[in-house]
């Protein structure tokens, strides 16, 4: 694929990756042809540095600039590797690139000066490099993929077989879903931007994650 690309990720539940939840919340965006912000589903607050105004992407491309005090913590780590995520092209999409700030504690202190900032309609904050946002509305009809985490869907406890069979299972319901909502495009697993085709290669991946255990 190509790396000009931004991804939104839907949930991330950081340990878990929930495939019925994940598929429940594709649906519900597909149903709105779009990634709405929170204030346009209805929602009235927020923690976070998007507010409820803006939508947060990670730009691709700077997925590996982090701080040198925190090597891993980027938006690419912490919620594009363990989410189901769509994909937009960089030259289809206009976003803006938040100034950039220290890293911010995950407390209750932090969450809401967190929340203070994502109010602020002048500038943009995050304390992370790689994110972007979009203001209100993100359409569908722009999105040129989807990605899936394999590792995290490849159960240790499980053989070959059936962790291929299940994972099979999942992408086929996530295909079947928009194929409904005619928005078919292609799977790919994140870690490796392979385009999930088929169960061979599925299998493949499989035994690549299983080598690095």
């Amino acid at each position: 694929m190509n790396e000009d690309i931004y991804l939104h990720a839907i949930n991330a539940y950081y340990e878990l990756y929930y495939p019925k939840l994940n598929i429940k919340k594709l649906e519900s965006i597909l149903k709105d042809n779009a990634i709405l912000s929170r204030r346009m589903q209805g929602i009235t607050s927020s923690t976070g540095f998007n507010g409820i105004d803006y939508i947060s992407l990670c730009d691709y491309q700077k997925r590996n600039i982090c701080p040198i005090n925190a090597p891993y913590y980027t938006s690419y780590n912490a919620y594009i590797r363990e989410s189901l995520s769509l994909v937009f092209p960089k030259d289809k999409l206009s976003v803006i690139t938040p100034f950039v700030i220290n890293i911010i504690p995950k407390n209750k202190k932090g969450y809401i000066h967190m929340a203070h900032l994502g109010k602020n309609e002048n500038i943009r904050y995050s304390d992370l490099y790689d994110e972007v946002q979009v203001k209100d509305l993100i359409s569908l009809n722009l999105m040129c993929g989807l990605t899936i985490p394999i590792k995290k869907l490849n159960n240790p406890l499980f053989n070959l077989e059936k962790n291929t069979k299940k994972i099979s299972k999942h992408i086929n319901d996530i295909r079947n879903l928009l194929l409904i909502y005619n928005h078919l495009v292609p799977i790919y697993d994140i870690d490796t931007m392979t385009e999930l085709t088929n169960e061979d290669n599925i299998k493949k991946l499989i035994k690549q994650n299983t080598k690095k255990i």
